[in-house]
């Protein structure tokens, strides 16, 4: 069988221009360091599965660098466009690192650029993406471990990047691919499915964005804060806000067709947006200690 699922959007990154307002310092204000995080997933039924975070060091100023040198890292592949770089977990697909070009984290001449999604010992914050159902990969005691061609991809000049990772299944192939285009923060991710056996193959595509309660900004020049917690569309609300500490009281969900559901966090969001022409199951809840996420199954 030749089946091919197209998700409008593995992940989004734009910038909510805020009028009047101006910001003079961004900082990585990070609450006690918890045991090291635990990628989750909820299905239906809401069995799990695991992905640990992957081990780092801290530098002097508190901050934490780089993934150490373990399996986990060496899973890792690099992807870059002009205005995205993104970091990729083979062991499952996810999108575990997005920083962006185009958006220096300070008003300075020299600095870094934006982190938005991060996965260190002390913080989390991925796209998370898969296949569920019948013969779905991602299961409660494991996700799949893709093979890519290579460690880093890169635009270079092209108006596309495409980059595939692929997964054996028995007798079925299978591609999970990442398309990226210049100058967009749209991130598609294509799954491929070849069938090559005499069996019928079924499954279902989820995504979703995990995400702790750190705070990655200290506040704009005036003292204020801007909204840190999740937001989606429901059948009555284009754009509902959906805090942190409701989340702590219970769960959210909802069902449209179409629709979207993200992480907002200092004038930026991470989205995911699936297809708009069929009727997709958003939820949001609070998985263990200081962890909140969206998604839709």
């Amino acid at each position: 069988m030749d089946w091919q699922r197209n998700v409008l959007l593995a992940a989004i990154f734009a910038v909510f221009a805020v009028l009047f307002v101006r910001w003079n310092e961004f900082s990585e204000a990070r609450l006690p360091k918890p045991i090291a995080a635990t990628n989750q997933a909820v299905y239906i039924p809401e069995s799990p599965p695991a992905a640990t975070a992957v081990p780092t060091a801290a530098d002097s100023s508190g901050a934490a660098s780089r993934p150490t040198k373990t399996d986990a890292s060496e899973r890792l592949i690099r992807v870059k466009t002009d205005v995205l770089d993104l970091v990729i977990d083979t062991q499952g697909g996810d999108i575990v690192r997005a920083t962006l070009p185009e958006h220096p984290a300070e008003l300075s001449d020299d600095s870094p650029p934006f982190l938005m999604l991060n996965r260190t010992r002390d913080q989390i914050y991925v796209a998370q993406s898969g296949l569920i159902g019948a013969n779905g990969t991602d299961r409660a005691e494991e996700r799949p471990r893709f093979v890519a061609d290579r460690t880093d991809y890169a635009l270079d000049g092209s108006a596309e990047l495409h980059v595939p990772l692929s997964y054996q299944q028995g007798d079925v192939s299978i591609t999970k691919e990442f398309v990226l285009r210049k100058g967009s923060y749209l991130v598609d991710v294509v799954y491929h499915i070849d069938n090559r056996g005499t069996a019928p193959w079924s499954g279902r595509l989820f995504g979703q964005l995990q995400r702790d309660r750190h705070i990655p900004t200290s506040g704009d020049a005036f003292g204020r804060k801007s909204y840190l917690g999740a937001a989606l569309s429901t059948p009555d609300e284009n754009y509902k806000k959906i805090k942190f500490d409701d989340l702590n009281k219970k769960p959210f969900e909802t069902e449209l067709t179409g629709g979207w559901v993200a992480m907002v966090q200092h004038y930026f969001v991470s989205a995911w947006i699936p297809d708009q022409a069929e009727t997709n199951h958003y939820k949001l809840r609070r998985l263990g200690k200081g962890k909140s996420r969206p998604i839709w199954i």
